[in-house]
């Protein structure tokens, strides 16, 4: 979850409008990639732990957006799905708060839910570049590009920010 929009928020958000399926935002918090997704056209799936955050997001976005919200309350590891029901998942400082063997369970289940075309994009604070590149890769995930950034509202904290697809 993130206070401000960032690059990697972003390129969900883009991604998004060009799509048929619902995109997938786990870890919402107050909802600013899936408001930014609604607001190009998008169609999301908002997941939060925390039933006030997903109130204030539906309180954030314009009427005429709703149509294309789906709220769900859940958290990782917990979550699962049909295979390939998203475009796209987004998991913005998610997994790093979860035990490492469950981390790689739920990049497996984003395989799933993804598979054959959808794209994942997710961000940490706390991998190496070589595990994670390893972890995604072990899902299943073909790197299109990992970006190291500073948060914008953050400069001490660094993100590794990753876009893959599933590998054919």
């Amino acid at each position: 979850m993130s206070p401000t929009l960032d690059a990697l928020s972003l390129k969900f958000a883009i991604h998004t409008r060009t799509s048929s399926n619902d995109a997938l935002d786990i870890g919402c918090g107050a909802g600013v990639a899936t408001a930014a997704a609604l607001a190009r056209g998008g169609r999301v799936l908002a997941v939060d732990p925390d039933v006030k955050a997903l109130d204030a997001l539906v309180a954030r976005i314009p009427q005429e957006q709703l149509a294309r919200l789906k709220l769900r309350v859940g958290s990782l590891p917990d979550l699962d799905f049909e295979a390939s029901r998203f475009s796209a998942v987004h998991a913005s400082r998610v997994l790093h708060l979860l035990d490492p063997a469950v981390a790689q369970r739920s990049l497996q289940k984003f395989f799933r839910w993804l598979y054959p075309t959808g794209k994942l994009f997710i961000s940490t604070p706390a991998w190496d570049e070589t595990a994670l590149r390893m972890q995604l890769e072990s899902a299943g995930f073909v790197i299109e590009s990992l970006s190291c950034y500073s948060l914008p509202w953050d400069t001490e904290e660094t993100c590794f920010g990753v876009v893959a697809r599933c590998a054919p």
